[in-house]
């Protein structure tokens, strides 16, 4: 998930055996903050008081590989049912009670599988290596999320949680669900009219991303991607590390490529890619929405930053989730992704990864998965 975006939550919202004792992560996590606070008191979560907490234990969810039978048993046996502990995690980590859990239809897992099979080969080993399980949440408030857990060794595993509604809707659909989710438009109120607002009212953000061979995909097909990303880089270390949790001190930005030259610190660009309204910056209802207005401004800024999307500016780990997913939708199914901020038929501002030079230098480095 989106990944960044709940993790500190989910950190945060973990924080609940301990009121709600802390951060669930995994892809992202939206809230996050490696602190957890308790009524009476805050103060620092080491990594192994992490590896400690109830949610974090893999048994908890799943039995671990080796005792699985078949080892590793085959990614569509991976699909379960999410156990209570797992969904009442997600509850209090979300603070909602609307999450449910059901198994996949046959359709599901075969259309998870037919995206799955044209994935980079690097990230299919991962992926398989390390992701215990994989859960639909009905109502889950983003497309997915790849949350970490541990065995008794201290090894880590990964948990896969998806949106069913990104099986049902195209990925047209589902892009423009969640670019819009962080744009509300201000309601053209007595109170706006007495202060001077003007409230423009036909103020629309629209999303394009056909595929060059005429092919409909559905939103699980960038889902799967961004998530796939999140699960590579954190075995991998593709960024210097996904939550500030892990960080022990010897990475920083510098440590790796792909961060160097653009990012200071976790959630913090140089100075030179940063603009006004990113750190406000959320989705799918994690965090209040930006008024509409400033979707033209933002967009604009964009144009002359090497960012994928909005929302890969909001920490190194979706900045590479999201430069990786477009790259590879690109290069692999010919999928352009343009946002237009419209005011009525008037173009105010528009975006496109694939038309940004910026962004094209960075993709590079990727050429080496398309073997």
């Amino acid at each position: 998930m989106d990944h960044c975006n709940r993790k500190t939550g989910a950190v945060l919202a973990s924080t609940a055996l301990l009121k709600r004792l802390m951060l669930a992560t995994g892809a992202v996590l939206l809230l996050f903050g490696l602190l957890y606070s308790c009524a009476t008191r805050q103060q620092s979560l080491t990594l192994e008081d992490l590896k400690q907490l109830p949610e974090r234990q893999l048994a908890q969810y799943i039995e671990p590989f080796a005792l699985a039978g078949a080892f590793p048993p085959a990614v569509a046996d991976r699909f379960v049912e999410a156990p209570a502990q797992a969904l009442d995690y997600m509850r209090r980590m979300d603070d909602t009670d609307r999450y449910f859990s059901r198994s996949p239809t046959t359709g599901e897992v075969s259309l998870f599988m037919q995206y799955y099979r044209q994935l980079p080969g690097q990230f299919r080993s991962v992926f398989e290596e390390r992701v215990a399980a994989i859960y639909l949440i009905e109502g889950f408030m983003g497309g997915g999320m790849t949350d970490f857990v541990f065995d008794d060794n201290g090894e880590m595993f990964l948990i896969l949680y998806l949106n069913p509604t990104i099986f049902e809707s195209t990925l047209q659909q589902w892009l423009e669900y969640r670019d819009n989710s962080s744009f509300a438009a201000v309601e053209n109120t007595a109170a706006n009219a007495a202060v001077g607002v003007a409230t423009p009212t036909a103020l629309s953000l629209k999303v394009s991303c056909a595929a060059s061979d005429g092919r409909q995909y559905q939103g699980l097909l960038h889902t799967l991607v961004h998530e796939s990303v999140h699960v590579y880089d954190y075995i991998t270390l593709q960024t210097p590390f996904i939550e500030q949790l892990f960080s022990d001190g010897s990475r920083s930005a510098a440590s790796t490529a792909f961060t160097a030259t653009v990012w200071a610190k976790l959630r913090e660009p140089l100075p030179e890619w940063d603009f006004a309204g990113r750190k406000e910056i959320s989705a799918y209802g994690l965090g209040p929405a930006l008024p509409m207005e400033q979707a033209a401004a933002m967009y604009t800024a964009l144009q002359t930053r090497p960012f994928a999307s909005l929302y890969g500016t909001l920490s190194w780990s979706e900045d590479y989730a999201e430069a990786f997913t477009w790259f590879w939708l690109k290069q692999r199914y010919g999928i352009d992704y343009q946002v237009q901020v419209l005011e009525g038929s008037e173009l105010l501002a528009e975006y496109s990864p694939t038309q940004n030079p910026l962004l094209q230098k960075r993709w590079e480095a990727f050429i080496i998965y398309t073997d």
